[in-house]
């Protein structure tokens, strides 16, 4: 397998292998691929997701109950009753109901699997529409209708093609010329695929000076705007902030996305007042 992965176009290359552990430089950042025995799968998983104080939380957890918790599995006395091989059945021997990777961060995670409290996730058949879908008229790889078909095929009951607006920092972005082009062809997909709503939107780039990419002419054209902060420009994070609110409360605005900006790891985003954000 791990020929495999090293033969992989993806990979740039291999940094170091030992047993059962594979190092590759992705892009600049080391990744970790660990390929342990099956039956030691869902104890080296545990130990490998979410954060060393959930793992470490629940090691004190196990040693309270008589148990021994390792990367290796959950034992008890001299090495009997192991279980290692699925993250469900240990979890389930320490009498706790499974903890999604997703919220295995700090202790809350662990008082509320105690106290049978554990919050309920959105999965996939949640999921009803996308509105926020970049296509090939600005920096995503597919045509619209090729993101049409795959939304149906997912069961969804709507979708937003909401490309980026013509001065983002994209590597294509959709010109004002453009709008009227893309909305034939959305006019052109709706009679089409009739069973799923397609929306016509943008992505508009919040401007240093606060104003938004496209004039308001242009974007009283489209069913649905997101507004978006790609560029700090080098201002404060309350200048920042103010930028955000002026959009949010401009009247075509629908929804403002992403406002961290994070993009992990080589981003850390934005540190502005969240709690001041959502309260506008």
């Amino acid at each position: 397998m791990f020929d495999e992965i090293v033969r992989w176009s993806g990979t740039a290359r291999q940094v170091s292998r030992s047993g059962q552990v594979l190092r590759v430089d992705l892009g600049g950042e080391a990744v970790d691929i660990h390929c342990p025995a099956p039956e030691r799968a869902g104890s080296a998983l545990l130990a490998l997701t979410g954060s060393s104080t959930h793992f470490e939380g629940l090691r004190a957890l196990a040693a309270g109950r008589g148990w021994t918790l390792t990367a290796d599995g959950l034992t008890r006395g001299h090495g009997l009753d192991e279980i290692a091989s699925s993250e469900a059945d240990i979890y389930a021997a320490l009498d706790l109901p499974f903890v999604p990777p997703e919220i295995r961060e700090g202790p809350d995670a662990l008082i509320a699997a105690t106290r049978n409290e554990l919050p309920t996730l959105v999965e996939a058949p949640d999921i009803r529409g996308d509105l926020h879908m970049h296509s090939s008229w600005s920096d995503g790889r597919d045509s619209v209708e090729a993101m049409v078909q795959s939304a149906i095929a997912l069961g969804y009951e709507y979708v937003a093609i909401t490309d980026h607006s013509q001065r983002a920092g994209a590597a294509r972005t959709l010109q004002v010329g453009d709008v009227s082009r893309q909305a034939d062809e959305i006019a052109a997909l709706r009679e089409r695929y009739r069973q799923i709503t397609i929306l016509h939107g943008c992505e508009v780039d919040i401007m240093p000076d606060g104003r938004l990419d496209f004039t308001d002419q242009t974007l009283e054209r489209f069913d649905i705007v997101l507004a978006s902060l790609h560029d700090p420009a080098g201002q404060s994070p309350e200048r920042l902030l103010a930028r955000y609110i002026d959009a949010m409360r401009h009247p075509l605005v629908s929804i403002v996305t992403h406002p961290s900006n994070r993009l992990v790891p080589h981003r850390p985003g934005y540190e502005i007042d969240y709690g001041r954000l959502f309260a506008a």
